[in-house]
């Protein structure tokens, strides 16, 4: 969780940057002082970040299941072999 965190605060930071409003996370934290399209923003840039990293990490772990399905595949065999 606390990697996921981070990597969405890296990538909130890229699309703030991206949309061409001068927002920064610390603006983003007092949205009442936002105008309307600057406070869409950054929900948008935070739903978006979150949405990504968990998508990341999502893909990163299915990566690793398959190579562990993999690696149980074999593991009968290969501990039968090594005992003999």
């Amino acid at each position: 969780p606390t990697l996921i965190g981070l990597l969405s605060t890296v990538l909130k930071t890229m699309m703030l940057s991206g949309a061409d409003l001068g927002l920064t996370l610390n603006l983003c934290k007092e949205t009442a002082s936002l105008s309307a399209d600057q406070a869409a923003a950054c929900t948008s840039a935070d739903a978006r970040g979150l949405q990504w990293s968990i998508i990341i990490f999502a893909t990163i772990y299915a990566w690793a299941a398959i190579h562990y399905l993999l690696a149980g595949k074999t593991l009968q065999r290969d501990m039968v072999a090594k005992t003999a």
